[in-house]
């Protein structure tokens, strides 16, 4: 009789936590409903805005998605304790052990979809990336960035959507580079690659020029090689334009010591593709902004040091221009304008120069030749070109095109 009693103690117990966690469950997504469709005003967290350079690029998954997350991961264990109040707990031995399994993959699984659900309703413009670190999220559609709106095709790339094999008599126009390349406040036919395009595509009619514009903000030469070995030369580019001036970016690591083992990459590429892992890397990062002072210091310290160094940015541009010769690709080096400059960038220009000299390839000096143009109609701030500025680019690229004859060999 005790025994019994015991038991339906034990049974009105669990009964009670799982009406308490549906109660938790239901107070919990109306929080999160209303603390989302009201504005509020920003934390006041100062560390925020002095992030590494590094890490202003990653845009995790949004608020939104976590608290989405939250709710499905309540909503789901609550559901497995019914069940398991009213079946699972009957069985016994290796039934018991794979209901179980079985109820934890649900669970699991579950809140990943409802994460990833979530995640295409509010997307950022950002992922972050085991190897490249961060890549712009494919199928963007009318993201709001400054004064105009950001598209990207199925690949991640900024330009109108293109199959990964080429047709017969396309071709195509690549440009790797960062945000002045990518088109920092212009909008994605107002670039320097789409303004090349159209004067090809009027110069040349019979060919079917392409843009696949594979720039991103924040990018070094690192990235851009990168992003060619992973999947840039499964596109078959006809003409390559590098445009990097972010290599020199002070930091507080170089791009090659943040890599993983490479014997831990396929496990990174599995988790960089779960919003419950990225979601959980976030909160940890702003715990570790919290606590870790250095996360707060704006990048001026003494330990500084440059993403890429001169010697590697030789070694990425060679990797481009070497591999892009072996395919009968053709290559333009853009030296990108910048409104001030000194002997820190010259290393990195002369490191550019040498490789496009070697192979034979032209580069396009626009650092200093810019000096003359008026700041104002050409510049955003001190290194992103206008509207006006990327046709300058446009019109430059334009006639080494057609003094290269590329496109009628």
């Amino acid at each position: 009789m005790d025994e019994k009693k015991k038991i339906n103690i034990g049974r009105i117990l669990y009964l009670i936590v799982i009406i308490a966690l549906c109660a938790l469950t239901w107070q919990f997504i109306n929080f999160a409903i209303d603390y989302h469709s009201r504005p509020h005003p920003p934390t006041g967290d100062s560390s925020v805005a002095y992030l590494p350079y590094y890490h202003t690029f990653i845009n995790y998954p949004d608020a939104r998605v976590k608290d989405a997350g939250i709710a499905a991961f309540l909503w789901l264990t609550t559901l497995y304790l019914c069940f398991d109040f009213l079946f699972i707990s009957g069985l016994h031995k290796w039934k018991k052990a794979v209901a179980i399994i079985c109820s934890v993959a649900f669970i699991i699984g579950g809140t990943e979809y409802v994460m990833n659900y979530y995640d295409k309703l509010y997307p950022v413009m950002h992922r972050p990336h085991p190897t490249i670190f961060w890549r712009l999220v494919p199928d963007l559609l009318e993201m709001n960035f400054g004064p105009v709106k950001i598209l990207t095709d199925s690949h991640g790339f900024r330009s109108p959507e293109i199959a990964e094999k080429k047709p017969a008599g396309e071709y195509r126009v690549m440009i790797l580079g960062d945000s002045s390349a990518f088109g920092f406040f212009v909008k994605n036919n107002q670039t320097f690659g789409a303004e090349l395009v159209k004067m090809l595509r009027q110069k040349y009619p019979g060919k079917n020029v392409k843009l696949i514009n594979a720039a991103v903000s924040g990018y070094t030469t690192y990235q851009g090689a990168t992003l060619m070995k992973e999947m840039g030369w499964k596109f078959s580019p006809d003409l390559i334009i590098i445009s990097f001036n972010d290599d020199p970016q002070l930091e507080w690591k170089t791009d090659l010591e943040r890599l993983p083992p490479p014997a831990l990459v396929p496990f990174f590429r599995v988790l960089y593709s779960s919003k419950i892992y990225l979601t959980l890397k976030k909160e940890l990062i702003n715990n570790q902004l919290k606590k870790d002072n250095r996360f707060a210091l704006r990048p001026d310290f003494k330990n500084e040091k440059s993403r890429v160094t001169p010697e590697q940015l030789k070694q990425n541009v060679s990797y481009i221009v070497e591999n892009a010769k072996k395919s009968g690709a053709a290559v333009i080096v853009i030296s990108m304008p910048l409104q001030s400059a000194g002997e820190y960038i010259e290393r990195y220009r002369t490191a550019q120069k040498e490789v496009a000299d070697a192979n034979g390839f032209p580069v396009l000096d626009l650092l200093y030749a810019w000096q003359d143009l008026p700041a104002d109609e050409m510049f955003f701030d001190v290194m992103h070109p206008t509207v006006k500025g990327h046709k300058v680019i446009a019109d430059e690229l334009y006639k080494i095109v057609l003094q290269q004859k590329w496109l009628e060999k």
